[in-house]
């Protein structure tokens, strides 16, 4: 059977918890709501910064074992602080809006980088299901490091780790085999309005061992900040743990989902390197359709690594013909509405018979094109002979019939259907 338990606080209320919080064990199903400028602080008894309070981790784990649901609301000026944040199992929906705070840091002393005995992760296992949702001015703070006694003290852990990261705390800095992460499930980080997603250090995107890892971040509309202060990691453990190969390419995805209301998006900031070239991108058109020559910066990063592997304009549709060109600069990556170039012909071979010709051109997925003859090249000469080419890809191979056997000499060329 289920258990259910629901908390509420409104007000100038205060839940001081010096230890640790779980949320949600087997099959629970839980409500939290915090409004009004209501505290939950987990890592203070007396709540944030009393130096009088007593403190141990300061956990807060939602989700700990089965499939339980869990559901948190921020609202207001309320505020939900913790010295790190779990999620392992079973579906979480944490919401943001007003001015609500969701702050993982040192709640002892009230602020700065926690030196915490645990990593900060969201959908460990695989059979998890996390959404975190910002609207209007809310605020997610993560500024929280890992520092074990075994290993001496910091281990390097740091950051947000979606989609995985629950045994990185295992890791020994004298065994890089060590850091081994979790399966992962699935997450999305969705920021909007004009909400704030502030990671001091890394954030560490489908960082899981197998292909259920899949966390998004996703950034909705021009006025969201997401500002990270290491590195943006997708699909990729920079720690190359126990199951990871050398280049620390993991199996599942790491996407980055921007959601265009209109003719500008809010990069995501990059203190550090932004490695993205076993991501995902994927564009979303929300009652807008930009204009040829619209140009939107995604990412601004002390360095970028690589070009994303995947690609995802299903819900980006432009108008005509207009294709999405992505450019890779070493600090920034950016979006703009282009027009293809014109397609070259690669490759011509008539049949014996003469009556068919095989031609390959260079095309663009998702194209229809047309076939042209002419017999001497002037302008005037060009005729359509096939229309409605189907691309199938970066390349396109098509058998034109029905020619004259006699002929001779006879030009073509591969022009886009309009």
């Amino acid at each position: 059977a289920s258990q259910e338990a629901t908390l509420i606080m409104d007000g100038t209320s205060l839940l001081a918890i010096g230890s640790g919080s779980e949320v949600g064990k087997v099959n629970a199903v839980v409500s939290i709501t915090l409004a009004g400028d209501a505290v939950l602080a987990s890592g203070n008894s007396l709540g944030p910064g009393e130096p009088g309070g007593q403190t141990d981790e300061g956990y807060f784990t939602v989700g700990t074992r089965d499939t339980g649901v869990q559901t948190i609301s921020i609202g207001d000026r309320a505020e939900l602080q913790c010295m790190t944040l779990q999620n392992r199992l079973g579906n979480t929906q944490i919401d943001l809006t007003g001015e609500g705070k969701l702050m993982v840091h040192d709640v002892f002393t009230g602020s700065g980088t926690i030196l915490s005995t645990r990593p900060t992760y969201l959908s460990a296992q695989g059979a998890s299901d996390t959404t975190i949702t910002l609207r209007d001015s809310s605020m997610m703070l993560v500024d929280c490091r890992v520092a074990t006694i075994d290993a001496g003290g910091d281990i390097g852990v740091n950051g947000l780790h979606v989609g995985g990261g629950q045994n990185l705390d295992k890791g020994d800095p004298t065994n890089p085999g060590s850091f081994g992460s979790t399966d992962g499930g699935k997450a999305i980080l969705d920021v909007g309005d004009s909400a704030l997603l502030d990671i001091k250090q890394g954030l560490h995107l489908g960082i899981g061992n197998r292909d259920s890892s899949d966390a998004t971040l996703r950034i909705t509309g021009p006025d969201a900040t997401v500002t990270i202060g290491g590195n943006l990691n997708l699909a990729y453990n920079e720690y190359v743990g126990a199951d990871v190969p050398e280049d620390g390419v993991r199996p599942g995805t790491g996407r980055l989902e921007y959601v265009l209301t209109g003719n500008a998006a809010s990069p995501v900031t990059v203190a550090g390197v932004a490695r993205i070239g076993s991501g995902t991108l994927k564009l979303v058109l929300d009652g807008y359709v930009p204009s040829f020559g619209s140009s939107f910066t995604l990412i601004q990063a002390g360095s970028v690594e690589g070009e994303f592997a995947n690609l995802d304009f299903s819900e980006a549709s432009l108008e005509g013909v207009q294709i999405w060109k992505m450019t890779y600069t070493d600090t920034s990556v950016i979006a703009t509405v282009s027009r293809p170039e014109l397609p070259s012909i690669t490759d011509i071979a008539r049949s014996e018979a003469g009556s068919e010709v095989e031609i390959t051109f260079v095309s663009l997925p998702g194209l229809f094109y047309n076939l042209e003859t002419s017999t001497d090249l002037t302008s005037s000469s060009w005729s359509e002979y096939m229309d409605n080419i189907e691309s199938q890809g970066t390349s396109t191979s098509f058998t034109a019939p029905g020619f004259d056997p006699n002929t001779t000499e006879l030009f073509f060329r591969v022009v886009i259907a309009p």
